[in-house]
């Protein structure tokens, strides 16, 4: 294989796990506090709008696919957040 495969996976890696844990802390302090939670998830778009364009900037491969893990790491989070609002109305009723 070559080296850019092995650099690009890599890059990949490192998205994803930087992707979940920016958006496990969003998902803590969104829960505690909408404002401050808004307040991180701002940031947070700040910097996957910056790694994006780094990530075209090398490749267009890399920056589609910078693209479709951030699509799926904001989905799941969406969800996340969908069901505990409604485990939390369940146990209120």
């Amino acid at each position: 294989m070559d080296v850019d495969v092995w650099v690009y996976i890599m890059i990949f890696i490192v998205q994803i796990i930087g992707g979940m844990l920016g958006l496990a802390i969003f998902v803590s302090i969104y829960r505690q506090n909408r404002k401050k939670g808004l307040a991180c998830l701002m940031l947070m778009i700040i910097w996957v709008i910056y790694s994006m364009f780094e990530g075209f900037s090398g490749s267009s491969k890399l920056g589609a696919g910078m693209i479709i893990i951030y699509c799926i790491l904001f989905w799941v989070a969406y969800f996340h957040l969908k069901r505990k609002k409604h485990e939390t109305e369940d146990l209120v009723r």
